[in-house]
C-alpha cells in the first residue's frame, strides 16, 4: 500500500475514533484513495513485460503459428526471461494462456452460434480439429 494512502487511513482511523468528522464521508475518500492509488499502480505495472507479453497474446491467439519464439522476436524480449516473467506475474504459462483463451473463445462461438468443433477450430488458431477436441477435453468443456 502506498505511503500516501497508509496515512490518510492512520487519520482517517484516529478521527473516527476521537469522534471527529462524518464517518460515511471519510470512508467516501477513503475509497476513492484507495481506488486512485491502485489505478497508479496498474498503469505502471501495465509497462512491465509480463503484461507486455499478455497484451499481445490476447490481440493475436487466433494465429495458428503463434509461438513463444515469435511472441519473443515480434516484442524484442529474451524467450526464457519472458517465459519466466509471465509465468511468475500470472501463475499459469504462455502458452497455457493462450490455450485456454482458444477454448473459451471456441466455446463460445460454438454455443452463441451453433457451430460444430470442425466448424471453428481454425477461426481460434488450432490448424486441426482433434487438436481443439483434445484441448477442450483437458478443460472439460
Amino acid at each position: 500500500m502506498g505511503l500516501r494512502v497508509r496515512r490518510w487511513m492512520e487519520k482517517v482511523h484516529s478521527g473516527l475514533s476521537n469522534g471527529i468528522g462524518s464517518t460515511e464521508a471519510s470512508l467516501r475518500l477513503l475509497i476513492a484513495r484507495t481506488i486512485e492509488w491502485y489505478g497508479i499502480l496498474l498503469r505502471e505495472r501495465k509497462q512491465e513485460p509480463a503484461y507486455i507479453v499478455k497484451e499481445f497474446v490476447d490481440a493475436h491467439f487466433r494465429q495458428p503459428g503463434l509461438s513463444y519464439k515469435t511472441v519473443s522476436g515480434h516484442l524484442g524480449l529474451a524467450e526464457r526471461s519472458m517465459r519466466n516473467q509471465f509465468k511468475s506475474e500470472f501463475n499459469i504459462s504462455i502458452w497455457a494462456y493462450c490455450i485456454s483463451l482458444r477454448v473459451q473463445t471456441a466455446h463460445e462461438l460454438m454455443k452463441a452460434n451453433g457451430l460444430l468443433a470442425g466448424e471453428v477450430f481454425d477461426l481460434v488458431g488450432y490448424s486441426d480439429e482433434s487438436s481443439l477436441r483434445y484441448h477442450m477435453r483437458k478443460f472439460r468443456l
